[in-house]
C-alpha cells in the first residue's frame, strides 16, 4: 500500500500553525498543497481534542455500539456540536462516518452496533441474494483476482471533494480533469494507505475525459457505473417527462 503524503508529523506540524494563528487555513492549505482549506480545519480541530494521537493510524476498525451512534447524532442535530467538534472529541475516524449516522437517523433507520472483522458488509437491498448467489459472487471474485472489498471502497471515495463545483469560482475550473487528485488525496488523508488499485479506481473514473485509462478491471466497473450515474442525473434535471417517470418508479419501489 503506499502511504499518504501528509505524515503524521506534517498533519501536527499544519495544525500547530493553524491553532498559535500563524497562518489561516486557506494559506497552510496553498503553503502545504493540501486540496482543501477545510482539511486543515479538521487537522486542528482534531489534534486540539487528542493531541498527536489524533494522527496515528489505529489497527484494525473501531467499534461504535448503537447508543454512541445515537449520541453523536444528537449533538450534531441539536447544534450542540459541529460535525468537526463530534468527530474530534469523540475519536471517530472520519466525517463522512457520523455523516452517514446522521442520513440514517434522519431515515429513521435503525443505528445497529457495529464490531469490526474482516469480510465484506453487504448493503440491505430490496431483493435478498440467497446463499448460492452470494457464494456464486465471492468464487467468481477469487477466481478471477477481483477485489469487491476494495472496489467499494475506493467506490465511496471517487468523489471525495470538499466544495461545490456548480459555484462560479476560479477554483472550480476543470472540474472534470482535476477533482479526482483532490479525491485522491482526501482518501489518502482519511485512510492513511490505500492500495493500487484503489488509488487507480479513484484516480482513473474520469476516463475517457482524462487521457489515461483505468489499469484494473474494477477500475473500469466504477467507471462505467460513474457514467451511467451523471447521465441519469443529467436526463432527470433536464427532462420533466423522464424526472416524473423515475419518481413513479421508485414509489413503486417502496
Amino acid at each position: 500500500m503506499s502511504k499518504s503524503p501528509y505524515t503524521p508529523e506534517l498533519r501536527e506540524k499544519i495544525a500547530k500553525e493553524y491553532l498559535e494563528g500563524n497562518a489561516s487555513s486557506i494559506e497552510l492549505a496553498n503553503k502545504y498543497n493540501i486540496p482543501s482549506d477545510k482539511t486543515v480545519r479538521v487537522w486542528a480541530q482534531k489534534y486540539k481534542e487528542q493531541g498527536m494521537s489524533a494522527f496515528i493510524k489505529r489497527q484494525g476498525n473501531a467499534h461504535y455500539s448503537s447508543e454512541f451512534k445515537t449520541m453523536c447524532v444528537e449533538l450534531c442535530i441539536s447544534g450542540k456540536m459541529s460535525v468537526e467538534e463530534v468527530v474530534a472529541k469523540h475519536k471517530i475516524s472520519a466525517q463522512q462516518i457520523l455523516r452517514n449516522w446522521i442520513s440514517l437517523y434522519n431515515a429513521n433507520r435503525e443505528l445497529k452496533d457495529y464490531c469490526p472483522n474482516r469480510e465484506v458488509y453487504m448493503a440491505e437491498s430490496r431483493r435478498k441474494t440467497t446463499i448460492e448467489e452470494r457464494k456464486e459472487i465471492v468464487e467468481y471474485c477469487i477466481n478471477h483476482n477481483h477485489n469487491y472489498k476494495e472496489t467499494a471502497r475506493a467506490a465511496t471515495m471517487h468523489d471525495l471533494f470538499y466544495y461545490d463545483w456548480h459555484e462560479d469560482d476560479l477554483s472550480h475550473k476543470l472540474h472534470g480533469l482535476r477533482h479526482p487528485k483532490f479525491a485522491l488525496n482526501n482518501a489518502f488523508y482519511l485512510c492513511g494507505t490505500l492500495t493500487k488499485r484503489e488509488q487507480d479506481i479513484i484516480k482513473r473514473h474520469m476516463w475517457p475525459l482524462t487521457i489515461i485509462p483505468p489499469k484494473y478491471p474494477e477500475s473500469f466497473v466504477v467507471t462505467m457505473m460513474d457514467k451511467y450515474c451523471a447521465a441519469i442525473e443529467s436526463a432527470y434535471s433536464m427532462n420533466k417527462n423522464f424526472r416524473k417517470k423515475l419518481d413513479d418508479l421508485l414509489r413503486l419501489g417502496e
